[in-house]
């Protein structure tokens, strides 16, 4: 987190590393930070835990748990290939029209491609062919919307809004990672879905303590509760594509590393301003979540970073 600040100067750097068979967190952090022997003179936002309790709108990261939410529920076509000139324009039920746009023409895009190219048009196309209860429920199972109570405290359940409360263009622009609210914890935790061929873990400080006889002790820590909420099918491919996004003419390609095999998906999305309840201009929230090594992964790694300054080309 130190490094991050220092080259990019972000207003706050969240990091978060777990296990990604067990749900474990093995390292957390956020950034700034304060000295608990000076705690007089540390600031309220200095002493958040924003792995839990900071809120927000998560961008493109999120479509690989849109485009699951897609798959699982079985509705899209997405055999058919999404032709993306740089936008993507609906009508909505009452013959308006509606444009989302994309930072650039990506050409023919299938799932493989949507995730390397981060299309926002093929997402939402397919978001819309999707029902709206089938998408929500999937999203839901993944946690989101919904604390862990792991003993974090000030731990927030994020936000995903009833479908009775979506307008004509909310799904859409959810599928790419807007109109939602998430924390770091949810977003970590529900990667461990796609680790686990499917199999969903829940997150934990304390994985197991135990006495002096070796013995575990119950009701501290123990092993993670899990659920399958997809398919393993579901999951390899989806690690299969964020593998690509790491490749060259991928989004991700920075995440690569030599010698071992990443699977990623980047992200910038942009920050709502409380007070006015709209986009500040020239703000946003940077973020990567990674899975390592790609082939059958060991480690999750998510790092979110609000308003870095700079290129890391």
């Amino acid at each position: 987190a130190v490094a991050i600040d220092r080259e990019h100067h972000g207003d706050y750097v969240i990091g978060i590393v777990m296990g990604a068979k067990t749900g474990e967190i093995l390292a957390a952090t956020t950034f700034p930070w304060y000295d608990p022997n000076a705690y007089s003179s540390s600031l309220p936002e200095q002493r958040q835990n924003r792995i839990a309790t900071y809120m927000y709108e998560p961008g493109s990261v999120f479509k690989v748990f849109s485009l699951a939410a897609i798959i699982e529920a079985g509705q899209a076509n997405l055999a058919e290939p999404f032709e993306c000139d740089g936008s993507y324009t609906f009508k909505t039920v009452r013959g308006s029209d509606v444009t989302i746009q994309c930072v650039s023409a990506h050409g023919t895009v299938g799932p493989a491609e949507m995730i390397k190219k981060s299309c926002n048009g093929a997402v939402a196309h397919w978001a819309l062919q999707t029902g709206d209860e089938a998408f929500r429920s999937f999203l839901e199972s993944l946690h989101f919307g919904s604390s862990w109570n792991i003993g974090l405290r000030g731990e927030i359940d994020g936000l995903v809004a009833q479908t009775s409360a979506w307008s004509a263009r909310t799904k859409p622009t959810m599928a790419f990672g807007q109109e939602i609210g998430v924390t770091a914890l949810q977003m970590a935790t529900a990667a461990t879905a796609i680790a686990n061929e499917g199999w969903l873990m829940s997150p934990s400080i304390v994985l197991q303590a135990i006495d002096q006889e070796g013995i575990g002790l119950e009701g501290v820590g123990g092993k993670p509760a899990s659920v399958q909420v997809m398919a393993a099918e579901t999951a390899r491919d989806l690690l299969t594509y964020m593998a690509g996004a790491t490749q060259t003419g991928g989004t991700g390609r920075l995440t690569a590393v030599t010698g071992v095999d990443v699977a990623s998906k980047t992200g910038t999305a942009q920050i709502l301003d409380p007070a006015t309840s709209s986009y500040k201009d020239g703000t946003y929230l940077a973020s990567t979540l990674s899975l390592v090594p790609a082939a059958d992964p060991r480690y999750i790694i998510y790092i979110a970073v609000t308003n870095p300054k700079g290129s890391t080309i």
